[in-house]
């Protein structure tokens, strides 16, 4: 895919959906009112979200060009396409389940938890180092198992977007794809308070094989209270960043699940 299409279709994209944002209350008191504390964290963040997502855009292009492929596809790209999702899909689920399980990792995590309010701006609260390390340990994966660049650039793109699609406080739906394609309702359930479900990155599959999905009641935002709960956890940009170098606490996240309470919807 030209650089110039991939940029074109993410801004298009990114546009059209913050765009639809701005009409949620919270995510404009995210960019000005009378919380500054919290404005000022957004911005960091995005700013942080921003410089990681380009430096890893780099280190994906030179993994092409240093990592040699064990497995050929030939001239199969659909397959190629359709087996780079899933694999990403599949790395990226158990990447993200072991962050929540391991309190080493969630230190580099729970800034995408901590938030009460349930936004996109939740999409740039992540630890750039986070990012790096599980992006290169994915990107290196994807081109050893002889994904090509159209294929992965393919499904970057789709994931950002469907990142920022599913953290949206809008009651979005796809209709029959929400079945697939993790949509805000579906996604609320995993920022809940306590939860342990719903790990996919964009992706329904991988829950429901290794049964962690919990679906929601309807389409709608279901009632939940969002975040981490009391606990060690700082909050603030630099206190959040440096959180990795203090001493180990017992992570808020929980071992209690919410998915026995929660009614089950399949849409």
């Amino acid at each position: 895919m030209p650089l110039w299409l991939y940029v074109t279709l993410s801004a298009l994209g990114f546009s059209a959906l913050i765009g639809a944002e701005l009409r949620a209350r919270g995510f404009r008191a995210g960019l000005h009112g009378k919380k500054r504390r919290r404005i000022l964290r957004n911005f960091q963040f995005l700013a942080g979200a921003l410089t990681a997502s380009i430096a890893l855009r780099l280190i994906w292009s030179q993994l092409f060009v240093h990592v040699s492929p064990i497995v050929e596809w030939g001239a199969r790209p659909i397959a190629n396409l359709i087996g780079c999702v899933l694999v990403a899909e599949l790395i990226g689920y158990g990447l993200h389940y072991v962050k929540h399980k391991s309190s080493l990792l969630w230190k580099f995590h729970f800034q995408h938890h901590i938030e009460p309010r349930y936004d996109i701006w939740l999409v740039t609260h992540t630890h750039a180092l986070e990012v790096m390390i599980s992006g290169t340990a994915m990107g290196l994966a994807l081109v050893a198992l002889g994904f090509t660049p159209s294929s992965v650039e393919a499904y970057l793109l789709f994931y950002g977007l469907a990142n920022t699609y599913q953290h949206s406080a809008f009651d979005y739906s796809l209709g029959w794809l929400d079945r697939i394609i993790v949509n805000p309702a579906y996604h609320r359930f995993h920022h809940a308070v306590g939860s342990d479900t719903n790990f996919g990155n964009t992706l329904t599959v991988w829950d429901v094989v290794f049964r962690t999905a919990t679906w929601p009641k309807s389409r709608h935002r279901p009632n939940l209270e969002i975040g981490i709960g009391p606990g060690p956890e700082p909050y603030g940009f630099v206190e959040e960043m440096l959180y990795f170098t203090e001493p180990s606490a017992s992570p808020s996240y929980g071992p209690e699940p919410t998915t026995a309470t929660i009614p089950v919807y399949v849409p």
